[in-house]
């Protein structure tokens, strides 16, 4: 369940950390400590005092709260939501700690799964090619079989063998990891109320597990999980392409969302047909089925009076929906919104920045009392207010708006055409089987236009290299234009 984190830790009294044997640094010439950070490590975590310019310490705990349950000696096995009451305990009564002010400023949770019998978890790790639009990278880069990881601005993503790493000898032990960067990205899913701190004692509310395991799996829904043995010779060309073409991360890099959502779909259709089960719905039933194994809490393991349910009470319970792949939710956030302080059903996208205290966000479902939009004022001055249409149109040339390319004869001859020739000529010339989108002309309709409908005259070719082709066509014709400009110059030159 949970791993590493760290705390700033809220002392009673600073009783409890007089027992520790911290290593600072001393004057050479005095001998007297000086004001720098100075470090104990106790069951395998570190306890820190760092002072700062206005005389006043803080107090950190870094590192595994499951390796401090075991004695610092490994993290390998199952750390129960018991096992998690039972450390917070210990660390607040040996160090006089009060867990209700204990701020929690970045946190690791995942599940160690048992993948299916004759998938070891090296061979898993295979299948791996990114997360949405994110390729993954070597975990530990001395030891690269470990595991991987993909780095967004705010969380990782682990997913790593637990039984090298841990060197129990277990073949098919994985470990699927998120690692929040700060706290403050939680605030999304509804787990504390937008403005305070996450603290130590969130850790033990039954609602915020529960919405912690929602966000572990449907994070591990937007992985792209490829099985390298799959019968292909079931599959047509076009599926084929497809197949090759979703095995490469560098794909899922230059893809839209709306493209990367039909490449899934099309990823179903061929596992259905050749009778794979999605990877992905494996390892989300199985994450989601660890999960709640580990978060049931017995009648005698619920929080004592040292661990009061106080900072339990006001906050307002959030259901999480599907999240997509921006990484955020619908949520019902309490609190005021701009100007208007009534609680508002918000959805939070990407966007210009709010006046208010919330994230780029709009209204989605109204007040009551009213029936308009109700919009933030800087969204609604900016991007609310209608602009001009442009009278000239981009992107279109002489044929385009005489109708060539919107006629009958060209789309039924463009339709066969690139049925017949799927892939891109010139990633081809490079080694790269790449789909084409775009049916080119080789010699260009303006230079020649009774080759418009020949077969020989085309060519497919990609978004990039279609791009690419055009640029090189108009530089020769402007080329072309500036010769012939200049030699009429010179004959009127030699007239004269």
């Amino acid at each position: 369940m949970y791993d590493g984190c760290k705390i700033e830790l809220a002392l009673n009294s600073s009783k409890g950390f007089t027992s520790l044997d911290s290593i600072g640094k001393h004057s050479e010439l005095t001998g007297e400590v000086l004001p720098l950070p100075s470090t104990a490590k106790q069951q395998g975590c570190y306890f820190i005092k760092q002072p700062n310019k206005y005389h006043k310490t803080k107090h950190i705990f870094q590192g595994s709260l499951h390796k401090y349950y075991n004695g610092g000696f490994h993290n390998h096995d199952d750390f129960t939501i018991d096992k998690v009451r039972a450390t917070i305990e210990d660390i607040s009564s040996r160090y006089d700690v009060d867990p209700n002010k204990s701020k929690v400023v970045n946190l690791e949770f995942g599940v160690n799964v048992l993948l299916p019998h004759g998938i070891t978890a090296q061979d898993f790790q295979k299948y791996l090619v990114s997360i949405s639009n994110k390729g993954f990278d070597k975990l530990n880069r001395r030891n690269v079989r470990i595991g991987y990881i993909a780095e967004f601005s705010e969380f990782n993503l682990k997913i790593y063998d637990k039984g090298l790493q841990g060197m129990t000898g277990e073949l098919n032990r994985l470990r699927v990891e998120i690692k929040v960067m700060r706290t403050r990205w939680l605030d999304q899913f509804g787990i504390i109320k937008s403005g305070d701190d996450l603290v130590l004692s969130d850790l033990l509310n039954p609602d915020n597990i529960s919405i912690l395991g929602e966000v572990l799996v449907n994070k591990v829904q937007l992985l792209v999980l490829m099985p390298r043995d799959i019968d292909i010779k079931q599959l047509t060309p076009k599926e084929r392409l497809t197949y090759y073409e979703c095995r490469d991360a560098r794909s899922w890099e230059d893809w839209d969302s709306k493209t990367r959502a039909r490449k899934k779909g099309q990823l179903e259709r061929i596992f259905q047909k050749v009778g794979q089960k999605n990877p992905v719905e494996i390892l989300s039933q199985l994450i989601r089925t660890k999960w709640e194994e580990l978060s049931t809490m017995c009648e005698d393991s619920l929080p004592t009076t040292e661990i009061t349910r106080e900072s339990f009470k006001g906050r307002k319970k959030a259901t999480i929906s599907n999240i997509d792949e921006v990484g955020y939710s619908t949520l019902f956030v309490p609190g005021p919104f701009c100007m208007f302080k009534k609680p508002i059903h918000v959805k939070r996208i990407r966007g210009p920045p709010c006046s208010s205290r919330y994230p780029p966000i709009f209204i989605k479902e109204l007040m009551k009392e009213r029936e308009e939009p109700i919009w933030c004022k800087m969204y609604r001055d900016k991007f609310i207010k209608p602009k001009k249409k442009s009278k000239n149109i981009r992107g279109w040339t002489r044929e385009s708006q005489q109708g060539f390319y919107t006629s009958k004869a060209w789309r039924k001859l463009r339709n066969a055409f690139i049925q017949e020739h799927p892939t891109c000529v010139r990633c081809e010339k490079r080694g790269i089987i790449r789909e084409g989108q775009m049916v080119d002309h080789i010699i260009a309709i303006s230079d020649d236009p009774s080759l418009s409908l020949d077969w020989n005259n085309l060519q497919t070719l990609c978004f990039f290299h279609h791009r690419h082709k055009t640029g090189e066509d108009q530089r020769q014709r402007n080329r072309a234009k500036l010769l012939k400009n200049g030699k009429k110059l010179m004959d009127e030159l030699k007239q004269k």
